[in-house]
């Protein structure tokens, strides 16, 4: 059986109707090029790379925004590498380096000689080395960032640190070594992670009143490892060992918490009064654990010391402080135990 096949007539005012109107959505019949040709690329340098260039020092930041760097940069004798005079820069070192000359300043500087404070501003990916003040120098600058730098053999020979900045500043991932004074230097409300300071002149780091510093590494520095100052600080999960005074040292009132001190040539740590000294091992070092001796209200438990010299001095605690009793190994055996919840531990060989 044969089917019928429908034949519908559309009028002619239709079909023009529907063209016309494909024509109108469709856009141009034309491409403006193929992948590669003059018309296809005609792009303003702020659509293909919208951001601001360095290509060669001293370099002035004056307006907010992004900049980076085209290749490892030489600094010039007399001058700043890069001057920021501005809040809310982004500086991405791009994986290169600003590299300082004999008689330059400092490799990235905020404005100097104003009454100015500059904020929000971030510096992070590669390397600040060699220059004759401060690799990074910001101490009219608040609440910014500083991450995965290498900042190095900067402040000779005058002593300058790696970094000096404000307050309120978030350093991560970043690396300070071998600069002649402090590795990193911080005033109030900072946090400092995961980082790593060694073969510094002085501190290895530097902070102050009620910073966090966690998860950090601090190694062969010509003072403290770690120093906080003015108090209400945190040092925690942190590793500190062969400074040439304190692994760390805590100012007043400050949580110290979880950190490995060894082989210092002072204390493992050292502490003010008001502070909360909990789950760290000594072993070493001249003195363990040691509160100053007219520190009051210190609350020193479950730590564990061994092989401080002389191991009388593995806990150097004041009658005024208040801490878990001490308890031996050599006396109590190898599996030890204790009703005291709060005890501290003294490892020997029995």
């Amino acid at each position: 059986m044969r089917q019928s096949a429908w034949v519908v007539a559309i009028p002619s005012a239709w079909v023009f109707a529907a063209v016309a109107l494909h024509a109108c959505v469709a856009g141009p019949l034309d491409p403006p090029g193929p992948p590669g040709s003059d018309a296809a690329a005609m792009k303003t340098l702020n659509q293909v790379e919208p951001r601001n260039y360095i290509s060669a020092l001293p370099y002035q930041i004056t307006n907010a925004g992004s900049y980076y760097l085209t290749g490892d940069l030489l600094g010039r004798s007399n001058e700043n590498g890069v001057i920021i005079s501005c809040d809310g820069v982004e500086l991405d070192l791009n994986g290169f380096t600003l590299i300082g000359v004999t008689g330059a300043l400092n490799g990235v500087v905020f404005a100097q000689g104003t009454t100015e404070v500059y904020k929000y501003s971030t510096i992070r990916n590669g390397g600040v080395c060699d220059w004759p003040q401060c690799g990074i120098a910001g101490e009219d600058a608040h609440d910014g960032k500083l991450i995965d730098l290498r900042v190095y053999n900067n402040g000779y020979p005058d002593g300058y640190a790696g970094v000096s900045v404000w307050e309120n500043w978030t350093v991560s991932g970043c690396q300070s070594f071998y600069n002649a004074g402090v590795g990193l230097k911080t005033e109030a409300l900072a946090t400092v992670r995961d980082s790593s300071f060694r073969g510094n002149g002085a501190s290895g780091l530097i902070v102050g009143w009620g910073s966090t510093v966690e998860r950090c590494q601090s190694f062969w520095n010509g003072t403290n490892g770690i120093t906080t100052r003015y108090g209400y600080c945190t040092v925690r999960d942190c590793t500190s060992i062969r400074n040439t005074s304190n692994g760390v040292y805590a100012a007043q009132n400050s949580l110290i918490q979880n950190n490995l001190c060894g082989e210092n040539t002072a204390c493992g740590i050292e502490a003010e009064s008001g502070c909360r000294i909990e789950c760290n091992h000594a072993t070493g070092n001249m003195k363990g654990i040691r509160v100053d001796p007219s520190a009051v209200e210190c609350l020193v438990i479950w730590n564990s010391v061994r092989s401080n010299l002389p191991q009388a001095q593995d806990y150097d605690l004041p009658e005024a402080g208040h801490y878990g009793m001490i308890l031996s190994n050599a006396s109590l055996g190898a599996a030890f135990w204790d009703s005291n919840p709060s005890a501290n531990f003294q490892l020997t060989t029995p």
